[in-house]
């Protein structure tokens, strides 16, 4: 993997935005422009106009684990379906999640949750967008490159992404069963242009799959990113236990192949189920990481990664 721009594609401004110095980003724009060898160090990138065939192989190998750690770029898009015939390549799509999952055998899985809300700038354009807007405008591999950056994992990006929309989330919790989550406090909220609406109690719940879209959609402010995140990794943490008392060769199986149907994905079917394995076979619960920000000045959305911090800042 070749060396960062010498010429700087990451730069610091201290006027371009008032009371908070952003991070500057550098990208391309446009298309799938992410390094072919981003994709394939660890698991060669397989032939797409192939058929996956009917059904997920139960038999899983030891010797088809990886050598080494995989990283996944998994990303919550904010649209009910995903709509391929409109929106090649996810462009008009807005994250309302993004994450890295790092997978290594026989150990924990790391979950890095990148802020949404973190902004940045790109080379032809004078205003600060939020990482979020970026899978609208180049797709998964521009998100992708643009992680990378920030981490600094030069030597080791993201080798996978997969796009994953509200239906799903609903699906799998119904699939899993209710999800038993004790919350702090009340979430209600009345129906608002795009018809949502919560009505959750403090104390235990068992949610379903609308219960537990809402309360990850749920948004009491626009200062409410960071408690959200809070509300991903419950509702996470609880998911990936149940899973983890599933037989991988029954429900989970079945579960993983619907999956594959209603998101976008370079993985195939037999690497996501290789993944699946190493998550429930881990010993203890998934490990889930922060980027230290800055604090949010008066009235700010937009948020930035402390500096002075050295890279790679992840895992």
């Amino acid at each position: 993997m070749k060396e960062p721009n010498k010429n700087g594609k990451i730069k610091n401004n201290l006027n371009i935005y008032p009371g908070i110095l952003l991070q500057m980003l550098g990208a391309l724009l446009g298309g799938i422009w992410i390094a072919n060898t981003f994709i394939g160090s660890i698991w060669p990138e397989v032939d797409q106009t192939v058929s996956r065939g009917p059904k997920i192989e139960s038999n899983i190998k030891v010797s088809n684990f990886p050598s080494k750690g995989v990283k996944v770029l998994v990303i919550g898009v904010d649209v009910d379906e995903l709509d391929e015939a409109n929106n090649k390549n996810a462009k008009g799509y807005q994250a309302d999640s993004i994450s890295i999952l790092y997978f290594v055998p026989k150990k924990s899985v790391r979950i890095l949750q990148i802020p949404i809300e973190l902004g940045i700038q790109i080379p032809g354009n004078q205003s600060i967008v939020k990482i979020s807007s970026l899978l609208g405008t180049g797709g998964p591999a521009m998100v992708l490159d643009v992680i990378t950056e920030i981490l600094g994992l030069y030597e080791s990006p993201p080798e996978r992404y997969i796009l994953i929309p509200r239906s799903s989330i609903r699906n799998i919790v119904d699939e899993l069963g209710e999800l038993k989550i004790n919350l702090d406090k009340e979430f209600k909220s009345d129906y608002d242009v795009d018809g949502y609406s919560i009505n959750i109690p403090r104390g235990n719940n068992n949610l379903n799959g609308a219960q537990v879209e809402q309360l990850m959609r749920y948004r009491e402010s626009p200062y409410d990113e960071s408690q959200r995140r809070d509300r991903e990794r419950l509702i996470l943490s609880t998911m990936a236990k149940q899973a983890s008392e599933y037989n991988l060769n029954g429900r989970l199986l079945y579960l993983l192949q619907d999956l594959l149907i209603e998101v976008e994905t370079n993985l195939t079917e037999d690497e996501l189920i290789i993944l699946a394995s190493i998550g429930l076979n881990s010993k203890s619960p998934p490990i889930f990481d922060q980027i230290p920000l800055e604090p949010i000045v008066g009235k700010q959305t937009i948020r930035q990664i402390k500096t002075n911090l050295t890279k790679p800042i992840w895992p």
